[in-house]
């Protein structure tokens, strides 16, 4: 089974984040989130993670407008206009965006960025987790703290307190 590593950047200071993506190895860092901007932590605003990452010899590519987690397309809502993850899963714009992060991990170690820290509240677990999960393809999600926890073994109701 191939795996992928995750991890949302909550407020985590920079030296400690690329910490963590080189204790795994990582060459690809995909940005899944829709806006690459944070006002509470400015250093993952996308200008600055572009070139961050590549000061640490980190390929970044943003698949927001892929695989973001707050569509703009009406037709990926519900009836309360939330987004809805099966009409996702299915949209042309997520199915491309999936076939590029299998692509980048084919022979590299890829991690997918997000602002969330714990997955169970983030749509890369719910949602880009659970398509890659159909492809036998494992997330890793890596905690603040450096645990490294598998998809497989979090889930809805199952808070981490792990930051």
């Amino acid at each position: 089974m191939k795996e992928i590593y995750t991890i949302g950047h909550g407020i985590l200071d920079e030296n400690t984040f690329f910490i963590l993506l080189k204790s795994h190895d990582i060459k690809y860092l995909i940005d899944c989130r829709s806006a690459p901007y944070s006002k509470k932590a400015p250093q993952y605003n996308y200008t600055r993670m572009h070139n961050s990452c590549r000061q640490h010899g980190i390929e970044y590519r943003y698949l927001g407008d892929l695989l973001g987690g707050r569509p703009t397309n009406a037709e990926l809502l519900d009836s309360r206009g939330e987004p809805d993850e099966l009409k996702m899963r299915r949209s042309p714009a997520f199915v491309k965006g999936i076939t590029l992060v299998k692509q980048f991990a084919e022979n590299n170690n890829v991690c997918i960025l997000c602002g969330e820290p714990d997955p169970v509240y983030c749509h890369r677990y719910s949602l880009i987790g659970a398509e890659l999960a159909n492809e036998d393809i494992s997330l890793q999600h890596i905690y603040h703290d450096g645990q490294v926890i598998p998809q497989e073994e979090i889930g809805p109701g199952q808070q981490m307190d792990l930051f």
